[in-house]
This record gives structure tokens, C-alpha cells and sequence, in this order.
């Protein structure tokens, strides 16, 4: 269990026992592992932040691809219409490659929803992704989408 202690991580937070393969940089009063192998808190920083991300109203997104419906972004061009819950996210600024990490979510604020929704990352490029939701029959478009990207 992490334990904070005064505003500092406890002195085994990062011992060798927890992370014994990791260098360590000290950020603040708090040690993280490396993530990187550069050695420097920029590259260490870049390897923890999210590339983009968007957070939109699913009944208001458009096609052609725009900005309708986005409530809030980060390196995001536009976001369209695919169909039924299905949206393609693109970004303003291309990724290194297609080998990022896609958290998404969506729900129904005002529809109770029985049943289930699954999220399915579709077709994913340097510079868009593709995600779909499917929920029960006859729940409706998703009514708040969630997407973060990591790189």
C-alpha cells in the first residue's frame, strides 16, 4: 500500500523491493520509477501526460467531421459522426505512430440504461482513432464520451 506521510511518500515507497528494475528521479518530495531511459524529467514528464484527449456530447456530434458537441479538448481537429455510437477522434497534432493507448468511456446522463455498454477501439492511425460503443437496444446515442490518449 502507498502511504502518504506529511506531504512525502514513506521511505519504502520506491525501495528496490517494490520496483527493483527501476532507476528512480525525485520530482518535488515525491520519487517516482523512470519511465524513460533518456534520464531526463522532460522525457520522464512527456512519457506520463496525455497526448490528447476530448470529452464530447455524442447527440451533438455532426458529419462532416467538427467540433460540435466537444464540451472540452486537448489536440483535437474534429470528431465525427461514424453512426449510432460510433466516432472517428482526430487529432491535431499526429502521434509518433499508431502504438498509443485509447482510454475511453460514454453513458447515458438522462437514459437509464439497462443491460450493458462495451467500448470498441475501431480502425486507430497516427492521427485519428476510431471508438464505438454498443450498448442495450433501443439506449440511444451516448450522451457523454470520454477519450484519453497516451503515447
Amino acid at each position: 500500500a502507498y502511504e502518504i506521510i506529511a506531504g512525502d511518500w514513506s521511505s519504502d515507497v520506491c525501495s528496490s523491493d517494490l520496483f527493483p528494475s527501476h532507476d528512480t528521479t525525485a520530482t518535488g518530495s515525491i520519487t517516482y520509477p523512470m519511465l524513460s531511459t533518456s534520464g531526463t524529467e522532460a522525457d520522464n514528464v512527456a512519457s506520463r501526460t496525455a497526448k490528447a484527449w476530448v470529452h464530447f456530447d455524442g447527440t451533438n456530434v455532426t458529419s462532416p467531421a467538427s467540433m460540435a458537441g466537444v464540451a472540452a479538448s486537448f489536440n483535437i481537429s474534429s470528431v465525427l459522426d461514424n453512426g449510432t455510437n460510433d466516432y472517428v477522434i482526430n487529432f491535431t497534432t499526429a502521434m509518433a505512430d499508431a502504438n498509443f493507448v485509447v482510454n475511453s468511456v460514454g453513458y447515458h446522463k438522462t437514459t437509464v440504461v439497462e443491460g450493458f455498454m462495451a467500448v470498441f477501439q475501431g480502425s486507430q492511425t497516427s492521427s485519428s482513432i476510431r471508438v464505438q460503443f454498443r450498448v442495450t437496444a433501443g439506449a440511444g446515442e451516448v450522451e457523454q464520451v470520454y477519450v484519453t490518449i497516451y503515447r
